[in-house]
């Protein structure tokens, strides 16, 4: 028997009735391994077919089901906010994951989107939990519909990409400590790490062999999957992994992917051959998506008269707050600023009888004359006027996680935090993400008609037979 730890919120469902979701096995894939390529581009990973190996991209791309033209319905993405919308299958506005890290009013600290204080690290001292995702994952389904017996792990080199995942109720989410470099876990999913976790540390030390992290990404799913005996009886297990396919810099100062991708075919063909062997192509589902967006290397462009430049975020709030005090007497009107966003002092205006919105309008028309600045929106505007401008940026909004001000950079231009010397980038370039499905009864096919990424949990979901995730409004795509 397995011997499993099942969260509060897996038992409250089983409780109220959800075991009438079980899952109906039948022919459904014992085992899906499903991946997400950070910064994954349909043009690049089609212009290195012809160098790749015949166990990698190019086998699930010719023998699977290949989309070509996957969109994200929402702004800003980041590698956060696009995961956790494959893994529930709708936007931030529903699941709450507006990125990687936003502002705590409380603390008037940025956190990352899976601190918990209450869920200390295992060989880490970082916190985790996957509380702040708020609607359930496939990872929650699949558990509720085999009962507790799917085994379900994740595997990433960043904290966020590893628990968002695996969900309330998933059985590990492991990621590097770069500190002590080791792979790390949460309290959230057990008392201890598990052992073949520990032994895999002794003799596997993350960055002190000769190889990149996606090379030991692919080394400690391999170990999971054999420890775990994964995809070897009648309930559907899962595994997901989180691989960087981010651009790097070549020795002449440009971009350089294709050394990248080439690098990610080796090891999904290990995947492959691995599981062809121990498991069974016939019984296992390769799900493998982008994040939808793409980081741009400037490393060259200072060699061209290129239009654009930096908005310094940190400097534009302080800006707004001098502007503020100069109207309404000197003090703090700005409590914050991060990513793109701006957070007013609601306290202060509250207790100085201001009115939020006329502020906020004021600070918008303020923000838009600043150098670099497309657009300003605020908070109300996102909230409650529907149009196709504000359709992506509402639907990336959450209330409580979100600023009064949203800066929409000009083409061409970044916006930096120089507190913290975080980028961020909005590109404006029409960029396409592949979704690819191959496994058993996939018929080979590449369609070209652009398709939501809010289709890949309720796609999965069918195909293994369970609910799809409590906040997913779209169809299967097949």
């Amino acid at each position: 028997m397995r011997n499993k730890y099942i969260t509060a919120t897996l038992l409250a469902l089983l409780s109220a009735g959800a075991e009438g979701q079980a899952q109906d096995t039948g022919n459904a894939p014992r085992l899906v391994v499903n991946i997400a390529i950070d910064q994954l581009r349909t043009d690049y990973l089609e212009s290195f077919e012809p160098l790749y190996s015949n166990d990698g991209f190019r086998k699930i791309m010719q023998g699977g089901l290949l989309y070509t033209n996957a969109q994200y319905p929402f702004a800003p993405i980041d590698r956060a906010s696009a995961i956790a919308a494959l893994n529930t299958g709708t936007t931030p506005n529903n699941n709450g994951i507006v990125s990687e890290q936003w502002f705590d009013r409380s603390s008037l600290r940025p956190v990352s989107c899976v601190d918990d204080a209450a869920f200390s690290g295992l060989l880490t001292q970082e916190t985790a939990s996957a509380q702040s995702v708020m609607t359930t994952t496939l990872s929650d389904e699949l558990k509720v519909g085999t009962k507790g017996k799917a085994f379900i792990y994740s595997i990433a080199e960043r904290k966020d990409a590893a628990v968002i995942p695996a969900g309330h109720n998933g059985d590990g989410a492991f990621w590097v400590n770069s500190r002590e470099n080791c792979w790390c876990t949460s309290t959230y999913y057990s008392k201890k790490a598990p052992k073949w976790l520990e032994a895999y540390n002794l003799y596997n030390t993350p960055y002190k062999k000769n190889s990149n992290i996606n090379e030991q990404i692919t080394d400690l799913a391999l170990k999971c999957i054999s420890a775990n005996s994964m995809g070897k009886d009648e309930a559907t297990d899962m595994l997901f992994i989180t691989y960087n396919a981010a651009p790097q810099i070549d020795k002449n100062g440009y971009e350089d992917c294709k050394e990248v991708y080439l690098r990610i075919d080796q090891y999904l063909g290990r995947l492959i051959n691995d599981l062809r062997t121990n498991v069974g192509l016939d019984k296992v589902l390769f799900v493998v998506t982008g994040t939808g967006y793409y980081n741009e290397l400037k490393a060259s462009d200072k060699n061209y008269r290129l239009p654009g430049g930096t908005i310094f975020i940190n400097r534009t709030a302080n800006l707004l707050n001098m502007y503020l005090g100069a109207l309404y007497g000197s003090d703090k009107y700005v409590e914050g600023y991060m990513n793109n966003q701006i957070f007013l002092n609601t306290k202060l205006l509250d207790k100085k009888r201001l009115n939020l919105q006329e502020i906020t309008e004021i600070s918008k028309t303020f923000v838009r004359q600043c150098q670099g600045v497309g657009n300003a929106f605020s908070a109300d505007n996102i909230m409650s006027t529907y149009s196709p401008e504000l359709d992506k940026a509402r639907k990336g909004f959450y209330l409580s996680r979100c600023g009064d001000i949203m800066i929409e950079a000009a083409p061409g231009w970044n916006i930096i935090n120089e507190d913290t010397q975080q980028q961020i980038s909005q590109n404006y370039n029409y960029l396409q993400t592949p979704i690819i499905f191959y496994g058993p009864n996939i018929k080979s096919e590449k369609i070209t008609t652009p398709v939501t990424v809010e289709k890949v949990s309720p796609t999965i979901a069918k195909t293994i037979r369970i609910r799809a995730p409590n906040g997913c409004k779209e169809a299967p795509l097949f």
